[in-house]
């Protein structure tokens, strides 16, 4: 279940795909002596983001202390209270994780600042609005960081770490096949059809499938659809494309 809050916006969350992260995490882990421990049924987490995001954080935990750019924030809380920056959001994002007894007492402290809960699509709209992808949406296993958008976050220059040649060898020779784009619907006449996430696209001549719908969601001051794709990088000109529905799943290329 996701709640978020309006304004400098709360957002909470149960981790997601837990079994998925904890496989992964133990296929990478070969030498060190480590045991895992799946606690989501005790843990829940809360997104603070927005310009403000850092303020109402420290109006929130007046005992807050945290350095410029810091990355962990100290809450005054024990220590079953953390406070992580994040930028899920695209752009400044505090996340709490909390153990699940303490969250209304959490809430509680930004219910009275003035912070109400609502929706998840407000999440989505501020996400997508600043081309920000996110796990399970953008980034899967289906993809890499470069056609993610996301080459100012590899490290080129580091020592050998998994993908580390795929990556590099897909730079150097410009063999990135598609490109996360954002994208707005173009509204038909009748406004028969939507786009939804998973939806296909094809090319306006040839009808070729070039790419898919990650994300989307609705301005909601003026209904207008719009969100993330990736699409082939032939069929990309600039950084926006336009889309028209045309049912069963698939969108075309405007």
């Amino acid at each position: 279940m996701i709640k978020l809050a309006t304004d400098d916006l709360l957002l909470v969350s149960d981790a997601p795909h837990p079994q998925t992260m904890q496989d992964g995490i133990s296929r990478y882990t070969i030498i060190e002596d480590a045991e895992l421990t799946d606690v989501t049924d005790r843990y829940t987490r809360f997104v603070v983001f927005g310009d403000q995001a850092t303020n109402l954080m420290l109006n929130a935990f007046p005992r807050a202390n945290t350095p410029e750019a810091s990355e962990f924030m100290e809450l005054g809380e024990d220590n079953d209270v953390l406070a992580l920056r994040t930028n899920a959001a695209g752009v400044a994002t505090w996340m709490i994780i909390a153990r699940c007894e303490k969250a209304d007492g959490l809430l509680s402290r930004f219910e009275d600042l003035g912070h109400n809960l609502s929706g998840r699509s407000l999440f989505d709209f501020v996400r997508i609005t600043n081309r920000a992808p996110i796990v399970g949406g953008e980034l899967t296993e289906d993809v890499n960081p470069l056609e993610a958008q996301m080459r100012h976050l590899i490290d080129f220059d580091k020592g050998c770490y998994v993908g580390q040649e795929v990556i590099a060898r897909l730079d150097t020779y410009d063999k990135v096949q598609r490109k996360l784009v954002a994208f707005r619907k173009v509204a038909d006449p009748d406004d028969r059809w939507k786009i939804e996430t998973g939806d296909h696209i094809v090319a306006t001549e040839g009808g070729r499938d070039v790419g898919w719908v990650s994300s989307i969601a609705v301005d909601p001051a003026t209904d207008e659809a719009f969100g993330l794709a990736y699409v082939r990088s032939q069929y990309v000109n600039g950084e926006d494309i336009e889309l028209v529905a045309i049912g069963d799943g698939i969108a075309l290329l405007a």
